[in-house]
Parts: structure tokens; sequence; C-alpha cells
């Protein structure tokens, strides 16, 4: 709103090719009254005020970049078009046949989002009666329960010029072209309607929907944050699990440093993820952890990709001690993006449980061009941190 004037937001939506501009505009025509802007280029967005009249007040008109095409570029105007979507009060969209998957996903997306949403079937002229016909009642059954059909309209915006056939003077034809003005006066007259009846409204809604879309934004943004945080959490200790093992060439204590150093990773992720938890339940989520990898065998599965991956590219080592320290650290790294995943999720393992969890993030890792990197990360790691301990020790 500016100046006590009802100022509501019109977003001219669709692929590149629909004819959004020429649609802007007819609607920009004499009846439309004054533009403050020309219709310029759809690489950005164009927006242009217009007095719709009477109660209607003034309406913005934004063009948009168009959806799906190819390249960087591309997908930056096409978000940038989705952006401006989200924000308008009342939403055209614009097509020139039945609904592509391009099209048709973002707009079922935004109309269950509570976008108040029309839907403009331009270039009508070049069709014949029949099809015309057919194509806007595949439409409005496509759109069934989610667009009203009488917001699904017909219309061409820039018809191509009329073949008609003269008689010369003298007796003889010719063909001539006639231009034809725009047919888009039940689609100005449904923009209309809708803005008087229900502009406040819209309004209204729309301002509440960008307040939740903007909270979601910081939500997700914040989700972000504690992801790449818990990735530094778990890496840290991966690599110290790593050179603990390394120094220490017997199993069952590695066993047991492994485990603590988990519990540790455990009680840091939470945090991570603002989950308060006491130490026992750290205890008994950890032993919880460290029993399934036993029972599911992880241990001796990873122990023996290693040491394949020992054999066939890091056969400098001695295999023993880096091959149990890499495992030892590889599981530590398993399990803790599964914690990662439980905490995400609000501390529930979804379907399956914690094998299952356990199972899905050794799938997604046990590839061997990530474990040749994983190991050789480690072993960097662990010799690193082994050369700083005995640089520290007195002599």
């Amino acid at each position: 709103m500016s100046g006590g004037r009802r100022e509501l937001r019109v977003v001219l939506f669709g692929t590149g090719s629909a004819g959004k501009t020429s649609l802007a505009s007819a609607i920009l025509g004499r009846d439309a009254g004054r533009a403050q802007a020309v219709i310029g280029t759809t690489l950005q967005a164009t927006s242009h005020v217009y007095h719709a009249g009477g109660e209607a007040g003034v309406v913005v008109l934004t063009d948009t970049p168009g959806l799906a095409e190819i390249g960087a570029a591309g997908s930056e105007r096409e978000r940038e078009a989705r952006d401006l979507a989200v924000r308008a009060d009342l939403l055209v969209f614009v097509v020139d046949h039945d609904l592509l998957r391009a099209e048709y996903e973002p707009l079922i997306a935004l109309a269950r989002q509570g976008k108040r949403s029309v839907v403009f079937l331009n270039k009508t002229d070049r069709l014949s009666e029949p099809d015309r016909a057919l194509i806007l009642a595949k439409l409005r059954e496509r759109l069934r329960g989610v667009i009203a059909a009488e917001d699904v309209i017909a219309g061409a915006a820039a018809p191509r010029p009329l073949a008609v056939r003269r008689i010369r003077p003298d007796g003889t034809a010719e063909t001539a072209f006639e231009s034809r003005g725009p047919e888009v006066e039940p689609l100005r007259v449904r923009i209309h309607a809708i803005l008087k009846g229900e502009g406040e409204a819209l309004h209204a809604g729309n301002l509440l929907l960008r307040a939740h879309l903007l909270a979601r934004k910081a939500q997700d943004q914040l989700a972000l944050e504690r992801d790449a945080k818990a990735q530094a959490v778990i890496e840290r200790f991966q690599w110290i699990t790593a050179a603990t093992v390394f120094a220490n060439p017997f199993p069952a204590v590695e066993l047991v440093a492994g485990g603590a150093v988990q519990l540790q990773m455990i009680s840091e992720l939470a945090a991570v993820y603002d989950v308060p938890l006491s130490a026992a339940h750290v205890r008994m989520i950890g032993g919880q952890m460290i029993q399934t990898l036993l029972k599911l065998g992880l241990l001796e599965t990873a122990t023996s990709l290693i040491a394949g991956i020992f054999k066939s590219s890091l056969v400098g080592y001695a295999a023993g001690g880096a091959v149990q320290a890499v495992s030892l650290a590889y599981l530590t790294h398993v399990s803790g993006e599964a914690f990662t995943t439980y905490f995400r999720r609000g501390q529930t393992w979804g379907d399956g449980g914690i094998q299952a969890e356990l199972i899905r993030q050794f799938d997604l890792t046990s590839r061997v061009e990530f474990l040749q990197e994983f190991a050789r990360q480690a072993l960097s790691h662990a010799s690193a941190r082994l050369m700083g301990a005995n640089r520290e020790r007195p002599k």
C-alpha cells in the first residue's frame, strides 16, 4: 500500500516461450490506464503500475523470467521468477499448451501453499476451435481441486495477422494480412474481479504466507549451519580415533578407545542440535550403537574393505595397526552420520530403527573411491598427530 491506495501485486509466471511479455503488453493497453514502465527483456523481471479503476485499485504487474531455461544463468533467472511468484498477491500462470512437468509442478506447489492463481491459455489463435476447447477442458480437469474452472481462461495476447483475400478494382485478387487486437478481455475482467472482491484478503494472506516462508527459510538456514557443524565434529573425532588406534596396536584397547571417543562425539553432536542428553543417556545410546555395529558384523566388514584398499594402493604401511586405525575411524564416521540423522529427526531412528540407519550410512560410504580417499586422509592425520606427540615428549 502507498499513499492510502490499495496496491496489489500481480505476477506473470511461466516458461520463456509462453508469451508473458506479450500478455503484459496487452494488459497494459489503452484501456488499462497509464503504465509507469516500459515492457523490457525477460532476462530480468520488470514491474509496471496501472490503475485498474473502481475498487480494484492500483495494480503492480510484474513480468518474470521464464521457467526451464537451459544453463546456470537460466537457473538463476528461474529462481528469481519463483521468488517473485511467492511474493505475489495474485499469480497469473501463462501457458501456450497443456501443462508440461516443468510448469505443472511449480504451479501446483504455489497453489497448495495458498497462492491465489489464475491460468491463462495463450496463443489460442493458432488453434482450431475444437483443439482450443479440448486443451482448455484438459487444463481444467488436471487442475481440479487446486484452481477453479473459472480461473482457467483462454485467449491470445498477440494474435498473428489474419490473412484476408481482397479484390482489386480491376477484378484481380490479392492476399493481405490484417493485424488483430489482443484477446485478453476475459482475463483482465477476471483479474479485476478477483482484486476487487478478494484484494484485502489476498494481501493479508500473502503477508502471512511470506512471514511463514521467511520463518521456514530461517529454519532451513539453521539446519544447514547445524549440519555443517555436525560434519566438523564427525571429522574431528574420526581423525582422533585414527590417531588413537594407530598408536595403540592392541585390538581390545582399540575397541574401548574407539567407544570412548564415540561417546564424546555423541555428546557434541547432541549439543550441535540443541538436544539435552544426560551422561547416562549418552552411554546408553553409545552402547546401543557399538552393540549394533558388532551384531551386524560391520567391524569385520569394514576391516575387510579397508584391508583390500591397503593391498591395492597403500602397501607402504604396516598392515595391522594402520588397517585397524582406518577401520575404526571409518566406523566412527558411519556412526557419526547415523547420529546426525537421529538428532536431526528429533531423536528417532525412523523405520527399521538403528540397524536400518547404520546399514544405510554404510551403503552410502562404502564405495571404493570414498574408502581410498578416507584411508589416505586418516593415515595423514594419524601420522601428523603421532609426529606432533613425539616432538612434545620429554627427552
